[in-house]
């Protein structure tokens, strides 16, 4: 005869075993779980003679995790916690999150290198490109030979020293006409042949990936930005460039404030939009910030929204440009 106790017992070891088998069935979404903020100092961001400031420039970030079934079901039950599809981040149906994580480590490299680029040219400071380079972050054929990474070097044993390289290529051929494409990968050099394509909603001649341009620059003091392996995205670069700016010239723009601030940044200095800006309006305010510097558009209008919902006391800056937030930091009263 068993038990009562040995009955308990048993049915909690059976449902802790169901738990953790169910725990490595991963579900096609990822759940964010909130957000919080890192000061950018000199473990990111390293610039030789800096200037100091008396106040802080930090950085946002929001808890995004694969899912499996327990953190899928507990996602319905606790609030603030937000589901997405992995869909959503997908260029195709067949990516993969490897993938994605891939794409989302080039934005990064590419937004520290722009944020470098923005911050030496608003210091009046020693700039200079040393390396362009035009990678491959998102194919539309399933069975391409290129794979999310690549480099590409040539093209029909034409150099590429810029998209408009590939797409004067691209109008010369024919639908179905063989490209002979040289890359490196791995810091190997390989050549490929892809097949031009017709897209049917645009009528247009593809080659059927989605290509950016990547830089390295030579700077006169010297910049290192180093982010950690878990770090990724392109939502860092306006608060990197504000930091560097800020480590170049003697002004302090931060008035010994806590500042935080999100937002992409592109090669021009436009400032971009960006994803979950309320988890990381409430990192911000959670951790005390003075100010919260926002892509101004709709990011904005969403602070403000939860800035007068739950009576944040918190400054919010909206920007449109790189320029336009050293100008409003520079003009903000403590």
């Amino acid at each position: 005869m068993i038990r009562k106790s040995d009955k308990l017992l048993i049915i909690t070891t059976f449902l802790l075993l169901i738990i953790l088998i169910l725990s490595f069935i991963n579900f096609p979404y990822y759940v964010t779980v909130g957000g919080g903020i890192t000061e950018m100092n000199n473990n990111y961001i390293k610039t030789d003679n800096e200037s100091e400031s008396k106040g802080s420039y930090n950085i946002t970030f929001v808890k995004e995790a694969k899912t499996n079934i327990p953190l899928f079901l507990l996602a319905h039950i606790i609030p603030n916690w937000e589901i997405s599809k992995i869909e959503d981040y997908k260029y195709n149906d067949f990516e993969t999150a490897n993938d994605i994580d891939k794409r989302d480590k080039m934005e990064l490299n590419i937004a520290n290198a722009t944020a470098i680029k923005n911050a030496y040219l608003k210091a009046g400071k020693y700039y200079k490109v040393t390396e362009t380079n035009i990678e491959i972050a998102a194919l539309s054929k399933k069975d391409s030979k290129l794979k999310i990474g690549d480099i590409l070097l040539k093209m029909d044993n034409t150099k590429i020293d810029d998209i408009e390289d590939v797409s004067k290529i691209i109008k010369r051929k024919n639908i179905n006409d063989i490209v002979k494409i040289e890359i490196k990968r791995n810091n190997k050099t390989i050549t490929i042949n892809e097949t031009i394509k017709l897209d049917k909603e645009t009528n247009r001649k593809i080659l059927g990936i989605y290509y950016i341009t990547t830089r390295k620059y030579d700077t006169n003091p010297k910049t290192k930005i180093t982010f950690k392996a878990s770090e990724s995205g392109p939502s860092a670069g306006l608060i990197v460039a504000l930091s560097i700016y800020d480590k170049l010239v003697e002004e302090d723009l931060t008035k010994g404030l806590k500042i935080v601030g999100t937002g992409t940044i592109d090669y021009d200095g436009n400032v971009g939009s960006i994803g979950g800006v309320k988890y990381k309006l409430q990192g911000a305010v959670k951790s005390k910030a003075d100010v919260f510097i926002v892509p101004d558009g709709d990011n904005y209008k969403e602070c403000v929204k939860l800035k007068e919902k739950y009576n944040y006391k918190i400054k919010l800056i909206p920007v449109k440009t790189f320029d336009d937030a050293v100008d409003k930091l520079r003009n903000l009263e403590k």
